[in-house]
């Protein structure tokens, strides 16, 4: 596949080949085997429901959807409830944690593999090192740390461009080919969801028990699902 000219707000074009998608899975799953070895889980609550049966009980998982005016966390015995909630917290606290070490994870293998910067004169070295270095943020030496540091915060304007590259990125990775329709519906989905955020943090929502994790310090990527 010709390399692919993502051309930034700041002027920087990056080529961009593609990652293999099996990599991409590999990589998100290390982050769940990280969390659960740091026993850091983001398992949804459960509840149980006696059945017709003597002594027969059925787990479900509970479920909070305020668009379909479904809230199985509340209960009749406020205790019960209390506890729901709590559990509830956990899990979407779990969920954001999952969020942020996946979305770190992605971007640097997508970045590593995916954006070729070889081609920019002001790589790897330039002006950006030392104005870095007096800033107090000096680039790695080695790669592809060097790499990742020059993309995010030279050639990238801000946070809606890097979920855009790293949208363009796992779009190639799953479906051979830049699809246009599908990265703006993706960045679509993207944007609402940290405009719901900003609403729930704004209106100081306890436990968010909408369903939208916490932002992390890396913005979550829009979601690709690989094509069936």
């Amino acid at each position: 596949m010709k390399p692919y000219e993502f051309r930034t707000a700041n002027g920087h074009i990056l080529l961009l080949g593609t990652v293999n998608p099996l990599r991409i899975q590999a990589v998100r799953d290390a982050a769940e085997r990280e969390l659960r070895q740091r026993h850091l889980y983001f398992d949804p609550p459960t509840y149980k429901v006696e059945t017709a049966v003597e002594g027969e009980t059925v787990e479900y998982t509970h479920v909070v959807d305020k668009a379909a005016g479904v809230n199985t966390l509340l209960d009749d015995d406020p205790a019960k409830q209390a506890a729901n909630e709590k559990a509830w917290s956990a899990y979407i606290a779990g969920l954001g944690r999952l969020n942020t070490l996946q979305g770190q994870y992605l971007t640097e293998l997508v970045f590593a593999e995916g954006v070729d910067v070889s081609r920019n004169p002001d790589y790897p070295d330039g002006d950006w090192v030392r104005v870095d270095a007096r800033l107090h943020m000096s680039p790695p030496a080695e790669e592809p740390g060097r790499k990742l540091h020059y993309i995010q915060y030279q050639c990238l304007s801000g946070t809606d461009e890097l979920a855009l590259l790293i949208t363009t990125l796992t779009s190639m990775a799953t479906t051979g080919k830049v699809d246009e329709d599908r990265i703006a519906s993706a960045m679509s989905t993207f944007r609402d969801q940290q405009e719901r955020r900003a609403d729930g943090a704004a209106e100081g929502e306890a436990g968010r028990l909408d369903g939208q994790p916490a932002a992390g310090s890396v913005p979550d990527s829009p979601d690709l699902a690989p094509d069936a």
